[in-house]
């Protein structure tokens, strides 16, 4: 697993080994920022979502909960999250 530097504590527990529903959905009920990017990457939460979640639970609760641009919104590479996917 790559270094996550500089990421917000919802990115964080997106991409977490441990990462679990309750906490991404007690993050975004506190107001958390979904709208950040990585730095380096320019994913956001829906790419690393989609690239790092073992399971569907977190990307559909995202998905559901986002603003829609987020899903079609290109990082460094050109990717869109639903791409990954």
């Amino acid at each position: 697993m790559p270094e996550f530097v500089d990421f917000a504590p919802i990115m964080l527990a997106v991409v977490s080994e441990k990462a679990n529903i309750s906490s991404v959905k007690d993050l975004l009920s506190a107001q958390a920022n979904f709208g950040m990017v990585d730095k380096s990457s320019q994913d956001n939460l829906l790419h690393l979502a989609a690239r790092w979640t073992s399971g569907w639970e977190i990307l559909e609760y995202l998905v559901s909960n986002l603003t829609k641009d987020l899903l079609f919104q290109r990082n460094k590479q050109g990717d869109t999250p639903y791409s990954i996917c």
